[in-house]
């Protein structure tokens, strides 16, 4: 499995319209080959940091890809100390910028697949302590917003109707195989 992904992308109803746009959108950025793994609905991409601007903005042109993120921790999943110290760096850094930015209650969605509801489980609520202990240390009023089912992920019409754009921000992470791919969604869809 190659390593080092940036990007994923989260296919909508319709995987082959999905996949036609974003082979469009990668055509129109003029790339000629970019590393790829496609699992489920998911596809991770690596795209160069100065390209990912320019990325996710075409990403509005299109229609039937649902969601888009940056991946910033990629590690063995059985590595589970290493990628915990990185997770809470990133988490950390995204809390004290939201809070800033709006100086209210701080919502954060989590969105988390692998193959194994256990380790879907076992994620979830390791997140979900990191959260609850910065939310403590940092002095920062948080909600997770909670779906029926930990292994269900927020919707666009949720992730809008929750206001995560600007009060918050979605953590999401893929288990493929013995990796785990950790990050932030940047983009959803508006419905």
């Amino acid at each position: 499995m190659p390593s080092n992904f940036s990007i994923f992308i989260k296919y909508g109803s319709n995987s082959d319209l999905s996949k036609l746009e974003l082979s469009a959108l990668l055509e129109r950025m003029e790339f000629k080959e970019v590393p790829f793994l496609e699992w489920n609905d998911i596809l991770l991409l690596d795209i160069q940091e100065n390209e990912q601007a320019k990325f996710f903005q075409l990403l509005e042109q299109t229609g039937g890809i649902v969601k888009a993120g940056i991946l910033q921790i990629e590690d063995n999943v059985q590595r589970e100390k290493e990628w915990k110290v990185n997770l809470k760096k990133l988490l950390k850094e995204n809390l004290l910028k939201t809070y800033k930015k709006s100086k209210k209650q701080v919502k954060i969605s989590l969105n988390f697949r692998s193959e194994s509801k256990e380790i879907t489980t076992k994620i979830h609520r390791i997140v979900q302590k990191i959260i609850k202990d910065l939310s403590i240390d940092q002095e920062i009023p948080v909600k997770i917003v909670r779906l029926k089912n930990e292994t269900y992920e927020q919707t666009p019409f949720q992730f809008y109707k929750e206001n995560m754009s600007k009060r918050g921000f979605e953590v999401s992470g893929f288990v493929i195989e013995s990796k785990i791919f950790l990050g932030l969604t940047k983009w959803v869809t508006n419905p």
